[in-house]
């Protein structure tokens, strides 16, 4: 129930092409492992993670801002260093996950 949880959740986000195949199958593995709540639990917590890591990115690199500002470029001219390394944020998600109850436990 885990793997169909995580499916679930990022089928919609990987079809925008907000996350790529590797970061769903990452968590649909995770899911296996987990079950279904906690599963929904890293995924949730992964996501905000990940939205901290492409904040820092934009703070830390300036060609990264004036691509924003800019209007965005498309994502077939787009540098690989301006790819958010969902993964690790998916991995420090799940190791989280694994130690922080979710909120709808406690």
């Amino acid at each position: 129930m885990g793997c169909v949880t995580a499916a679930a959740m990022l089928v919609i986000p990987f079809h925008l092409r907000i996350y790529r195949g590797g970061d769903v199958k990452l968590m649909i593995a995770v899911g296996t492992w987990l079950g279904p709540f906690a599963t929904a639990w890293t995924v949730l917590l992964g996501a905000v993670l990940g939205g901290l890591v492409a904040a820092g990115m934009l703070a830390s690199r300036p060609q990264l801002r004036s691509m924003v500002h800019g209007g965005g470029v498309p994502k077939e001219t787009r540098p690989k260093s301006a790819h958010v390394p969902m993964a690790l944020a998916f991995g420090a998600a799940t190791f989280a996950g694994l130690w922080l109850p979710a909120p709808w436990h406690l």
